[in-house]
């Protein structure tokens, strides 16, 4: 799964989202009135009316978005000049075509958010441009009942755009809102800027919210990668491998080494953590010396794999002043699976890492390897291979058990807490999580409730 360039994205679908605009409309006073005198029949021409919830629906775009007006209750007459009559709109549904904008305290309309312009609303505005906040046009007018003649569902679509702009004071709509300081997870996760998206795809149609957590650029096309998407899940959430990387796991690496001798790279995504030079591990039997350190994800994608290799003159190994042209080299490689319960992911240490040495060591060097207790090759590779399971539980038992601490303290023990950057606006919701996991990005699907 990819995050194309957004540290955090958030995909929920178009049913999920109809719902919450259902619940929280439902109570609304979405009433408009529009009077205007046409120039041309000489009739004023008056229209009222009360709309119910609005639902989006499919073929938006990007920005744009096709909303579902339905009135619930509406006259439309026509008064003196050419044109007379009336005109029951109850049953009438526009469908319009808006763009959403960015919000703070005051009036001004963004087509980003960041702190202080948190509120995704529908503010209508007299704009022709689509790309603009506020934008709104007619996408299309359903009259299933047939209650408008061919001349009323012209005037009705003539002016419809206008009525909602002159009544925006009432049908002014949050969509949602953004949270700069969420709540339970870590400073590392508090997004910096952000922006809307709407995408179709073949399991599902989702609204988008796509963030950055610092102050890097937007990419030039927005997008979420359908393959993060269910069919059993109304949300969808990833967080990138390079932000999950650089701030859980190669902290907990370097620490994990007593070093920060250690850099994060990225390729397509894909991230690789790497040693910038020897380092050394204490062990029981002295300290063993490794050249060589990568850490990316598995080949299965849900866990991380690392290997390691080194070596050195057996002199270091077991402490002795002189034991000449005596060496060893040696191999580590480990597959740390990710689990998830109880909303919880963890990486799990490997039962079955793959190790292996060869040393080196002259008939002259034995005499003085006795005085450590080893007398035969058995017991020389008893000893590396000791020391090699020293190295082991440092990257198994304290490497990734700084990972899992890290990614415990970050989302305070749940990943339910990557949705508090998202505020519906619902009294009492709730998001349950049903499985996380690592491909590619991390990521979190569930449902709202």
């Amino acid at each position: 799964m990819r995050t194309y360039g957004y540290d955090y994205c958030y995909a929920i679908t178009l049913d999920e989202v109809n719902k919450i605009l259902t619940n929280n409309l439902s109570d609304a006073e979405m009433d408009f009135t529009y009077s205007h005198l046409d120039d041309d029949s000489g009739s004023t021409i008056t229209i009222q009316g009360k709309f119910s919830p609005w639902q989006i629906v499919p073929k938006g775009s990007n920005n744009l978005l096709n909303v579902s007006m339905p009135i619930a209750k509406g006259l439309m007459q026509f008064t003196g000049g050419v044109l007379k009559g009336s005109y029951d709109l109850a049953g009438v549904t526009p469908v319009m075509q808006i763009s959403l904008g960015w919000m703070g305290s005051g009036d001004a309309q963004s087509t980003v958010g960041s702190s202080g312009i948190t509120d995704l609303v529908f503010t209508p505005v007299n704009d022709s441009d689509p790309d603009n906040p506020g934008y709104v046009a007619v996408y299309s007018l359903l009259d299933p009942q047939q209650k408008l003649n061919t001349i009323a569902l012209g005037i009705l679509k003539k002016f419809m755009s206008d009525i909602i702009v002159e009544n925006k004071a009432r049908l002014r709509t949050v969509f949602n809102s953004i949270n700069p300081a969420p709540a339970h997870v870590a400073s590392w996760l508090k997004p910096y800027k952000w922006q809307y998206f709407y995408q179709e795809t073949s399991v599902a149609n989702v609204f988008c919210l796509l963030c950055q957590l610092s102050d890097k650029d937007f990419p030039a096309v927005p997008s979420f990668d359908a393959a993060a998407l269910s069919a059993q899940s109304s949300t969808s959430i990833l967080v990138s491998q390079y932000v999950f990387f650089a701030n859980a796991i190669l902290p907990a690496i370097k620490s994990a080494f007593g070093s920060s001798n250690f850099s994060l790279s990225e390729t397509n995504e894909i991230c690789r953590i790497s040693n910038n030079g020897d380092f050394n591990v204490a062990t029981s039997k002295g300290g063993i010396t490794a050249h060589s350190f990568n850490l990316s994800t598995s080949n299965n994608g849900n866990g991380l794999a690392s290997q390691t290799s080194g070596g050195g003159p057996l002199t270091f190994l077991f402490g002795l002043e002189d034991l000449p042209d005596a060496s060893y080299d040696w191999s580590l490689s480990t597959v740390n699976p990710l689990s998830y319960s109880n909303n919880t992911i963890r990486f799990e240490e490997d039962p079955n890492p793959v190790k292996q040495q060869n040393s080196t060591i002259h008939w002259y060097d034995w005499a003085l390897l006795v005085v450590t207790g080893i007398t035969n090759v058995a017991g020389l590779t008893s000893a590396i291979m000791d020391s090699i399971d020293g190295f082991s539980n440092q990257i198994q038992g304290i490497g990734m058990g700084n990972v899992n601490s890290a990614i415990e303290s970050s989302l305070t023990g749940s990943v339910v807490n990557l949705a508090n950057l998202i505020d519906w606006k619902e009294d009492g919701q709730t998001f349950q999580v049903s499985e996380a996991g690592l491909d590619g990005a991390m990521y979190t699907r569930g449902n709202h409730y």
